[in-house]
């Protein structure tokens, strides 16, 4: 497969435990704080969370009956910073943050997560993005930092009004809707459902370029030490 290049800048390594998403948004930074802390519009780009907005209060991201991970808030300067600890229930002096600056009439956000280095970090074998290509004293899996470089590609579209998965052109993404008309058509499946599959198979189909786009990034641009 032909792999599809990337239109923004790639994420940054500071280190082998530290990496930086930047991002220019032309819109103001009050309405891209909105975007990164509001339950309804988190949801629309990202997945449903709950933050307690609080320093000190619990921030929970996934679905409330199987969460991806929780964390606590440690920083709060609304609306230009938000910073969450390191991933519960395993223990991490780790963190993300988001950093919002006006630019112009736009925001820059620069997304930044740090891992307490270790010795050994683990990969995935069951997972297309979860090997890691600089070795296993550093956690930068391209299916997680695609994950997140494709999360602040569906928020730009969004705070665009545009649907937050991209429509695909590709040979995969016609076949898949030539199959999912005719199971509309012939075999009675809901209209609503057909687009829901589409959009996880245009989602699915961008991830693992993205995983091979960083696969090659992680390698070669991580530095040393």
């Amino acid at each position: 497969m032909e792999t599809v290049m990337t239109d923004v800048d790639l994420a940054r390594f500071v280190d082998r435990w530290t990496m930086e998403h930047v991002r220019f948004y032309p819109h103001p930074v009050e309405r891209v704080w909105r975007a990164i802390t509001e339950t309804e519009l988190v949801a629309k780009w990202f997945a449903p969370i709950e933050f307690d907005l609080r320093v000190g209060g619990t921030a929970r991201f996934g679905p409330a009956e199987a969460p991806w991970w929780t964390s606590a808030i440690t920083r709060l300067e609304p609306p230009t910073l938000i910073e969450f600890s390191g991933a519960s229930p395993s223990p991490s002096e780790g963190f993300i943050r988001f950093e919002l600056t006006a630019v112009g009439d736009g925001c820059r956000m620069v997304f930044t997560q740090h891992f307490e280095p270790r010795d050994h970090f683990q990969d995935d074998p069951n997972d297309l993005g979860g090997d890691l290509p600089a070795g296993h004293d550093t956690p930068w899996a391209p299916g997680f930092v695609g994950g997140w470089h494709d999360f602040f590609d569906r928020l730009g579209r969004t705070l665009d009004g545009q649907p937050a998965t991209e429509p695909r052109r590709t040979l995969f993404a016609q076949l898949a809707d030539h199959a999912l008309a005719q199971l509309v058509a012939d075999h009675g499946m809901p209209a609503a459902l057909a687009a829901e599959v589409r959009d996880m198979f245009a989602s699915t189909e961008r991830w693992n370029e993205l995983n091979e786009i960083y696969r090659d990034h992680i390698r070669t641009t991580i530095p040393e030490n």
